[in-house]
Parts: C-alpha cells; structure tokens; sequence
C-alpha cells in the first residue's frame, strides 16, 4: 500500500471497531497449517467503495450490513462496495489463514523439548492482516477486541484483560477479551499456548495498581528470572509515571518472551513481546542485564510514545522509535541500578547509526516514505540510535523540565490519537518558549552525520587557539549542511599512566569553525576529546597528537564512558582509511585486558574480529585470525576467575577460534574439562558456541555434534546444532541446507540464520564461494519467493564478501540493469554495494601496513 492510498483511505473512512474471532483449535495439528478468522467490522465511510486489507486468504466470504456480498479478492487486498455514504456500516468477512514460520503474522512453533505448540502474532509495520482482514494502517484506529476458540490446556493472552472463558462442546475454550481503547492495528496482538505466567502487582504513588504478568514456555520457566524483570518493570512504571504525567492507559502488562523472533521485542499494549534470547540459559553478564533492562524500558515506553499517541504514517517512525529509544536509556540512569547505559549507547548503539547513515540508502530521521515497503527498511539504525542521540542533543539544548513538559502537554492533546512531527513541535516549542522548527529543519531532515575534529596551536606548552573543525553535509543532497552542535570538549593530560580530564569546557558548534576562547592559555593537553560526555550527535576524530595518545595510553581513562567514546572514534578511523587496522589491534592487543566494563569489551572485541575478517587484505587474514585467537586465549588466561569479563572473553576465544586451526586444542579442553579455565562455567550456548568453532576447523564430526544435541534437545539445541553441521568444511548438511535455504518455506527464521551462520565460518568461505556463485542471478527470484524477512535475510546474508571490489562492482552492475526491480531489494543491494566499497578502500589502505 503507498502513503497516497492509506491518505485516500483514512480522508474517507472511520472505524469504530473491530471484534476478531480465531479459531486455533486445531493449531497443534502441524499438518493443517490454515487457522480460520471471523471479524465483524463497523465502520462509516464517506464514499461507496473502499477496500480491505488480506493477505494470502482462502475461503473468504464477506456479508455486508447482514446480506451476502459478492467476493472481489486479490489475495492481497479486499474490495468492498455497497456501503452506505456517510452511513455506519457493519461488515463481517469470514476466511482462512496460514500460520507463519518466517515471525511474521501468526507464527506457530513446536518445542523440540516437549513437543508442545506455541503461538504468537507479530504486526509491525503492517502485518496485522496476515491474521485478520483490516485497514492496516496506524491512523485508522479503534477499539479492538479478539474472541480465541483454543486447546482447553492453553493460556491465551492479549492486548485486554480476559472477560470470560468457557468450555465449549468439543472441550476446547473460548477465551473473550475486553475492547482495547483505539487502537492501531499493528500493535494488536495474541499470544496462545501452554504457556506459563508468573503473576505480581505495581502499586502506584497514588494507590493505582497495575496487574504485571511474565510469560514464557514451559521449558523455559526455569531460566524466567522474575525477580529481577518485575523489579525493573515497577521502576520503569514508577519513573514514567511521575515524567509522562498520564497514567499507563492499558489496564494490565503482560510481558511475553517468545520462540523464533525477528525482533529485540515489540510493544503490543498489554501484551509487549520479546525474544527468548533475554532469558538467559547460562550465567549473564551485568551489561546483559542492563541490555534486557533497556529493551523492557524502551518497549514501556511505547506505551505512550507511539501506542497512546501513533505516528500517522512511517515517515515520523521517529515519533515513536527514536523517544523509545532514547527514553530506554535515560530511564536505566534514571529509575534503575544500570545507570551506565549512556556508555553502552555511545559505543554500541551509535555504531550502528553512523553506519547505516553513511550509506548511499541514509534518510532523514523524519523520513520519505512513500509505501509499506519502505517502511519496513526504515526500522534501522538512523530511525532508532541516530533519532536518539538528536534527542539527547535536543533535551541538553533545552532543557530536561521543558522536554518532559513538552511531552506531557503531547499526551494529554493527542491521547488515543495520531501525530505528525508538527504536533510534536508545538507542544515542545510551547514548553521550552523557544521555536523549534529550525532545530528540526537541521537535524530532522538532513542526512549523513558531521566530522568534528580538533585544530590545537600550542606554544610553549600552553594553548594558543583550539578550534572545532566541522565538516557538515548533508550525503542525500550532497550539500553544506548547518547542523549546529552544543557540546563539551574534555581536555586530558597524561598523570603518571592516568588520563586525567583537566578541563570540560561547553561550546557550541555553529559554523565550519569555531573556537573554543575558553581554552586559550591552558596548558596543553595530551588529548583532546571532542563531544566529551556524548551530548551531540557527529563522528568526531583525534588530532594527531590525541591519536598517539588514545593508542599508547587509552585504558589510562578513568571513565568508562570516556573510553567508549575514544574507542568509537578509533573504530571509525578504521572504517574511514584513516587508522590502519594494525594501529587498532595493537591498541586492542595492549589494552583490552585492563578493560573492566564488560559491554565495552564486548564491542571492543567484536570491532577486532571484524575488522580481520573484513578490512585486511586477504594474504594477511590468516596470521591475523592466529594472532587475535592467541591474544583472546591470553586475554581468559589472565581475567578474573568468575567475572563478567572472564565470560566475555571466553565468548570472544570460541569466535576467533573458529579462524585459526591451533586454537582446536584449547576449543576441545574446554568442552572436555581437560584444560579447565579457573572459575569459567561452561554453559550449554558456550558449549555450542565451542563446537561450532571446531566443526568449522574439521576437528569435530557428526556423531560428536549429534552427541551434545542429545544433551540440549531444546529450541537453541536444535538451531545451534544445526548451525554446527552446516559449519563442517565439505559436509553433506552443507550441501543439504544450501538446497533448504533455496527453498521457499523449507526453513523457519531462526533455521536460516543458524544455516547462514554456518556457511560464513571462516575456514569454509571457499564453499560457500562456489555455491553463491549465481547470487546476483538469482536475486529477483529470492526477492519474489520468500517473504521479506526471509528474503532480507538471503540477499544479506549471501551477499559475496571475500573480493569486496569485485563485488561492490558485480553490485553496481546489477543496479545499473534493474531500474524496475523491487524498491526494497534495490535498497538491499545498495547498502551492500556501499559496505563492500567501503571494505575494499579499507583494504586497499592497509594493503602496504
């Protein structure tokens, strides 16, 4: 559907509710794979015809106003006639549907542990009608209520509290559900199985009580660590409460982790979704906890920035994502015991949008979104990370009382309605007394991220002018850009090996250069770092002198979140053929083990493994894997015995082990017990994570990896193992699930990222070279079969990678010879183009280092 459509639809028509009855008694029946749906709409329409939203139905009638009415079906879209204009109309179609193994709609999962099914729905953008027929759009809200026809033994949840539940003839139950208050049908949601849920309370300052709940599998309850999710949850409720001025509008919080899911979690009101991956099977880390943390409090936060007040349409993704986002993180330093979430954000998160905002594909955060396709590409990196880190710039320039204030005012207008940016706007503008609509015209609508970096002149060991260099484009237009910046600028000298920060100095940054008057006379520093405390949003980079610095003397950095922001700029000097790689590992090499945060390690590590992989040229790939694998065995060997930092180098041992045949050794004595690291516990995804690093050197066989499946029958079992096989170099399970991976429907999600995870092991890119030979041959055929979370996957995770120019070139050729094929794959494949270019320049740059 394009936005002109959904604009026509939503001028012309008004749903006053939906009621949908699904019948999923025969759901644990693997070989029926339709469900049947019933919904009665009612609805007033300002003209004669509309139509209904249906995706991929069978048997579908349609009785309008109590007649039958002819079926006009398309497999896509319902068209609807007779309707009485400026009349209110009721209108009851009847289909079938198929349950999903892709995430998307209504996904059926059967439990290799136990053999039970489980069911849950997964709308967002605009899925809603994979499950029941409707005007899948967000501005067409209204009350929803869901009628479940289910196995007796099943508890079924959604949005509402359950009205009433009774038996019906064939023993089965029918589970009533209250109307939701308006509603946009993407966050409507049901989730029915055996599963099991933990109850408890939130008691509000005002004696307001909230009814919590945490769902999960039957055999997952063991590893649903209640205690600590409800704690988190009732600081989240208690923290948004006294900020947002509105009380939660939802009745019940339902918290649901469920099987096979293509997101971090999903804000259905009442009934929010997360991913299994949160309910941790082995001891977790600290910064997993706090990760958890922030999802849960980002999600709680849709449940009014985006649930309670919903964009009109998905080119204000921002007015949701980037609040939720934003707010996740302040909420943990505020409300919780994370309170370092800034710094996982500086390290982690912005990564990922100075990535995706370097790309040829970069948008606005307020973004052109012309049809539903474009809009599921638009959940990325510059709509979440970026849109938050202009949200921290934007409550620093104003002010956190006048943002809060803005936004309560912005509940209390729009409450169960539709926003665009302009509302936004006003509301902000009116509670910080200042206007905000350039603001917005230079951070909303621009591309592409600024360059920072410092101009120091010193003389006889005192400054005599530092000035911020700012490099402002906007990569969309190719043109200046006038993004101004208020931030700090940290000054560091060397004490002894201490990084001591003399002077923080703030400055706003408002043309190509701008000097910083207050740090004339200082004495000069060891390191400048600008954008100290992360308040802005730019790429900043060291000046020469602050680079030697950073490299010699970085874990001399007292605050972690200094050094997560020095770490970033290192990392982007890297990707920008600035920094040579060697440079960086060096620094990795000499001060990842006196790293005691163990998020920033996480990513620390990470960025080495993948800039071996990626940006080296290949003839110096192979003694790099055997030296990264070496240095993170060092790194166990000397890390604390039980902390979090021993874990995440374990973690980081099994990965780069995979690269380097002499690691086998070590891989093997830690599964067996024969070379034991003191105080590591090694859980079951570590053990698999090991096995899947020796299936991938040729030092495990089958009946080994079938042997610990035994051991771990689980959903993870099952995928980690299958990831094992496929990672075997010259494996039968290789050629197999190549032939799987083809085949539309053959694999689940979750089986597609294990089989694409084993053929990228290290040592087996050679195969998988000759089995992807046709990739760009075959692209418009993947794009057409699978279904776009499946087909993403493939044109991704398939993209040829060991000859990045070749590729990048192969890229360039396919786009210059399909100007007509699918938006959304173009978009794919430019995005790859980029990084592949971008690998191969890298490349290119250190191929004399």
């Amino acid at each position: 559907m394009t936005r002109a459509e959904a604009r026509h639809r939503s001028d012309t028509l008004t749903v006053h509710s939906y009621r949908v009855c699904l019948d999923l008694r025969e759901a644990e029946d693997t070989e029926q794979p339709l469900f049947d749906v019933t919904t009665q709409i009612c609805l007033t329409c300002s003209v004669e015809r509309t139509f209904l939203d249906l995706a991929g139905a069978g048997g579908v009638s349609v009785v309008l106003n109590g007649v039958d009415a002819p079926v006009a079906y398309d497999g896509d879209r319902l068209e609807i006639t007779g309707l009485t204009p400026g009349g209110t109309d009721t209108l009851v179609v009847t289909a079938r549907l198929p349950y999903s193994r892709t995430g998307e709609g209504l996904h059926r999962f059967v439990d290799p542990a136990d053999g039970r099914t489980y069911l849950y729905t997964q709308f967002e953008p605009a899925d809603a009608h994979r499950v029941y027929p409707c005007f899948d759009q967000p501005d067409l809200k209204a009350p929803i209520s869901f009628e479940v026809s289910a196995p007796a033994a099943w508890t079924v949840i959604s949005n509402q509290p359950e009205e009433s539940a009774e038996e019906r003839p064939d023993g089965a139950r029918r589970h009533v559900f209250g109307a939701t208050p308006p509603l946009s049908t993407y966050i409507s949601a049901v989730v029915a199985g055996p599963y099991v849920r933990h109850s408890s309370e939130w008691t509000g300052a005002d004696g307001s009580r909230i009814e919590l709940g945490l769902v999960c599998r039957a055999s997952l309850e063991p590893h649903l660590d209640d205690e600590e999710l409800f704690t988190v949850t009732r600081q989240g409720l208690d923290f948004y409460h006294s900020q947002f001025g509105y009380p939660y509008p939802w009745g019940k919080y339902d918290q649901v982790f469920v099987p096979e899911y293509n997101l971090g979690a999903m804000e259905n009101p009442g009934c929010v979704t997360f991913t299994e991956s949160y309910l941790h099977r082995e001891r977790a880390t600290r910064a997993e906890l706090a990760g958890r943390a922030n999802t849960i409090l980002h999600e709680m936060a849709h449940m009014w920035f985006g649930d309670l007040v919903t964009p009109a349409w998905f080119g204000d993704l921002w007015l949701k994502e980037s609040f939720a986002e934003f707010m996740g993180a302040h909420a943990s330093v505020e409300a919780t015991r994370y309170t370092d979430a800034w710094t996982t954000f500086a390290l982690g998160r912005k990564a990922w949008a100075y990535t995706a905002d370097q790309l040829s594909t970069s948008h606005p955060i307020v973004a052109d979104v012309p049809d539903l396709e474009a809009a599921k590409q638009n959940f990325d990196g510059v709509t979440y990370s970026k849109g938050a880190a202009v949200l921290k710039q934007l409550v620093h320039h104003v002010g956190l009382d006048a943002f809060m204030a803005g936004a309560r005012s912005y509940f209390q207008d729009l409450a169960f309605s539709s926003a665009t940016l302009d509302d936004l706007l006003r509301h902000l503008s009116a509670a910080g007394g200042r206007d905000l609509s350039g603001w917005a015209r230079a951070w909303l609508r621009t591309t592409g991220p600024d360059l920072l970096i410092p101009e120091v002149l010193v003389d006889d060991g005192r400054i005599t002018e530092l000035t911020v260099i700012r490099d402002a484009r906007s990569s969309s237009a190719s043109r200046p850009a006038t993004r101004p910046h208020t931030l700090d600028i940290g000054l560091y000298r060397l004490q002894g090996d201490a990084l001591v920060r003399t002077e923080l100095i703030g400055v706003d940054v408002n043309s190509p250069r701008t000097p910083v008057k207050a740090a004339r006379g200082l004495p000069a520093p060891d390191l400048v770092l600008v954008n100290d405390e992360d308040l802005s949003y730019a790429k900043v980079r060291l000046d020469s002198t602050g680079t030697a610095t950073a490299l010699a003397h970085l874990s001399g950095l007292a605050e972690p979140l200094a050094r997560a922001l020095v770490w970033s700029m290192l990392w982007n000097a890297v990707r920008d053929a600035v920094l040579p790689v060697g440079d960086h590992l060096a620094a990795v090499a000499a001060h990842a083990g006196a790293e005691t945060d163990p998020a920033i390690l996480q990513v620390v590590l990470r960025s080495a493994r993948q800039e071996v992989d990626q940006y080296l040229p290949a003839r110096a790939v192979p003694a790099a894997r055997a030296e990264l694998a070496a240095a993170a065995w060092r790194g166990l060997d000397a890390a604390e015995p039980g902390s979090d930092v021993q874990l995440v180098w374990a973690r980081h041992a099994a990965l780069a082990g995979a690269g380097d045949p002499g690691s086998a050794g070590r891989l093997r004595g830690l599964l067996d017990g024969t070379t034991p690291v003191e105080g590591l516990e090694v859980g079951a995804d570590l053990r698999w994570s090991l096995w899947q690093s020796l299936a991938g050197l040729g030092a495990a066989d089958v009946d080994e990896l079938d042997a610990e499946l035994g051991r771990d029958r689980t959903k993870n079992g099952v995928a980690h193992h299958l990831h094992a096989l496929v990672a075997m170099p010259g494996s039968a399970a290789r050629q197999e699930m190549w032939r799987q991976l083809r085949t539309p429907g053959a694999l689940s999600n979750e089986h597609v990222d294990a089989v694409l995870a084993g053929l990228a092991s290290p040592l087996g890119r050679d195969e998988l070279t000759t089995l992807n030979a046709g990739y760009f041959d075959d692209l418009d055929e993947v794009w057409e079969n699978h279904s776009v979370e499946i087909a993403q996957r493939l044109v991704e995770g398939l993209f040829p990678t060991e000859d990045p120019a070749k590729s990048a070139a192969s890229a360039d050729s396919w786009l210059a010879g399909h100007h007509n094929a699918a938006p959304g794959l173009k978009r794919l494949i430019a995005e790859q183009r980029d990084l592949a270019s971008r690998a191969a320049t890298v490349r290119a740059f250190n191929a004399g280092r």
